[in-house]
């Protein structure tokens, strides 16, 4: 850092061109994207997303760790090449879960094999249910929550990866807080684990610039009167954890009926009643495929019907101020279902009954 602070000095007092100047800002960029790197994505060493080098759990990650009341589900579909990274850095996490739900929804990989390989050597319960025919994202996350016997529920996405300390972490905010969501800070990569967002600050930051930059806890009827009523604020489940008590609030039958947005309306119905604590550390890895089912339907009239059910579920369960609704069809312009109609009807017909 001391170096770090001479150089800017320098670069002050020497003239704002020529090789030397552009030479030092390029040092300058490099050694902040690598400090970026090294802290947030130190995950992404190849030990971790070369599968082939997957060589099981060292003796030290076997030592006796705290166990929490937590249900980790995996919920995966032809996602073999990545469930190394993924079951192993479950099995590493600072403090150990209850148990592991693997869920495979007919994958025609060897995601099966691969799971069992690395779950029956890691110390931990676990069962992993495969079905005979695909039944969707959201069907498995019903299943996986009923099947759960910890008091929170971690829905670990297979492609995703995560921070170590991630688990322990997001179980201390949740319990400590008596909280019934907690969530922390993801970052972006794609495919091939090329960095593409170091945080999620764009999706929040034009709600404020500086909530989302500390540590919180809200009521949800709050965050969803101010943001949540806009657009879903947790993009990547694997980076949440939440109380299954508090899932009694949720309709299941209802979320497994959903193809694209079943996470905002699964979050909304959560905290209908209750509390959320978030952690601005980045501790979430989030793998956003270029051709994903919610990249490839984002169009569809189908997705914008989804996106009308979530928001007559808010309408009918929170207190959305009147200015919410004047703002809000500059977020739903975008969706080529959009039907302002029919946005109208839905708006008149709640402020009516309030």
């Amino acid at each position: 850092m001391k170096l770090f602070r001479l150089v800017i000095k320098a670069l002050k007092l020497i003239p704002q061109k020529g090789v030397y100047f552009t030479a030092i800002k390029t040092w300058l960029f490099v050694k902040n994207q690598v400090t970026l790197c090294w802290l947030n994505f130190s995950l992404l060493d190849s030990r971790y997303t070369d599968s082939s080098k997957y060589t099981g759990i060292t003796n030290a990650r076997k030592a006796v760790k705290v166990r929490v009341s937590v249900s980790v589900i995996i919920p995966n579909y032809n996602y073999a090449r990545y469930l190394p990274q993924r079951i192993t850095g479950i099995i590493n996490q600072s403090v150990a879960p209850l148990e592991i739900i693997f869920l495979d929804d007919y994958s025609s990989d060897d995601s099966l094999a691969i799971a069992d390989k690395l779950l029956k050597t890691s110390g931990i319960d676990y069962q992993i249910v495969a079905n005979t025919s695909n039944q969707g994202v959201y069907a498995q996350w019903c299943k996986g929550i009923k099947l759960a016997r910890g008091d929170y529920i971690w829905i670990a996405e297979a492609d995703d990866f995560c921070s170590n300390k991630m688990l322990g972490i997001l179980f201390n905010c949740i319990t400590n807080n008596n909280a019934d969501l907690a969530y922390c800070q993801s970052m972006i990569i794609d495919d091939n684990n090329k960095i593409t967002h170091a945080n999620l600050h764009a999706l929040t930051d034009e709600f404020s610039l500086t909530l989302w930059n500390k540590n919180f806890c809200l009521p949800g009827q709050e965050l969803v009167q101010k943001y949540w009523f806009h657009k879903n604020l947790i993009i990547n489940a694997s980076s949440c954890i939440f109380s299954k008590k508090s899932v009694e609030n949720v309709n299941l039958d209802q979320l497994a009926g959903f193809k694209y947005c079943g996470d905002w309306f699964f979050y909304v119905s959560l905290l209908r009643l209750g509390k959320l604590c978030y952690t601005n550390r980045v501790l979430n890895v989030y793998r956003k495929h270029q051709h994903g089912v919610t990249q490839r339907n984002f169009n569809s009239t189908s997705y914008f019907a989804e996106i009308m059910q979530i928001k007559e579920f808010m309408l009918a369960n929170y207190s959305i101020p009147p200015s919410a609704l004047t703002v809000d069809k500059k977020y739903l312009h975008c969706y080529s279902g959009f039907d302002e109609h029919k946005l109208d009807a839905l708006y008149h017909k709640y402020t009516q009954i309030k």
